[in-house]
């Protein structure tokens, strides 16, 4: 379990290329991940639709890569970076495309609600995360909810996130109905505890289900609240039952 939870706090950090993972020098894993993002970014995404502008081009990928798990706009985006909406919608697109990233709908059963609504960005790898943007021990909640994201997209699984009074992380629909709740936090707290619970007993009593999940960077337990049961599990051995 020790060396578990070790290769766990690597897979964090540096994420899951093979060739960093393999790679024991840490300046060398961080400077492989560096030439991975400059390959996509480049080749995938610059060169491949000949696009001019390469300071906005990495503007808005800094930007999105940095808030990832945030609701955001491409407008909201537009106005903070100087950038039309037309040109983010269309640069984010292009690194879709590129699998560098993917975005994520708020719920609704009105597509076009769904369309207008905020959305959520994640990265294919918590190690490009960590490479370009934020302090790594602050803000270990939203690499785990990447994690969880980028596990959920690998099963196919139809993903969106909960927003009205308060939040839930994922919903997962199967059909026509959600069928799944999942709420990441790194640690349930007296901070955090009654609003990760609120988010998801809300997404429960609103999609009639029974059971809902809390996944935790190493908690481990279980609650029922109002006639709800949850299920308190760390993402390290979520990942690997899945």
């Amino acid at each position: 379990i020790i060396e578990k939870k070790q290769r766990f706090q690597d897979y964090i950090r540096y994420g899951g290329f093979p060739r960093v993972v393999l790679e024991k020098d840490e300046a060398l894993k961080q400077e492989i991940i560096k030439n991975y993002f400059q390959t996509i970014y480049l080749k995938d995404i610059i060169y491949l639709n000949n696009l001019r502008n390469n300071k906005d081009v990495f503007d808005i990928l800094y930007f999105v890569i940095s808030n990832i798990s945030r609701p955001f706009s491409y407008n909201k985006i537009g106005k903070s970076l100087g950038v039309s909406t037309e040109t983010v919608k269309e640069y984010l697109e292009y690194a879709q495309q590129a699998y560098l990233i993917f975005s994520m709908n708020k719920f609704d059963y009105s597509l076009k609600k769904q369309f207008v609504n905020p959305k959520k960005i994640y990265c294919i790898d918590t190690g490009i995360v960590n490479s370009l943007s934020f302090k790594f021990s602050e803000n270990k909640g939203r690499l785990l909810e990447n994690m969880v994201f980028i596990r959920l997209k690998n099963q196919k699984k139809e993903v969106y996130y909960h927003k009205e009074k308060y939040e839930c992380d994922f919903l997962i629909k199967k059909g026509k109905k959600i069928t799944e709740a999942i709420q990441v936090t790194q640690k349930l707290n007296e901070e955090t505890r009654k609003r990760e619970i609120k988010g998801i007993i809300e997404a429960m009593k609103k999609y009639n289900l029974e059971q809902g999940l809390i996944l935790t960077e190493d908690q481990e337990d279980k609650a029922t609240i109002d006639n709800k049961e949850i299920i308190i599990m760390p993402v390290w051995k979520w990942l690997l039952e899945q």
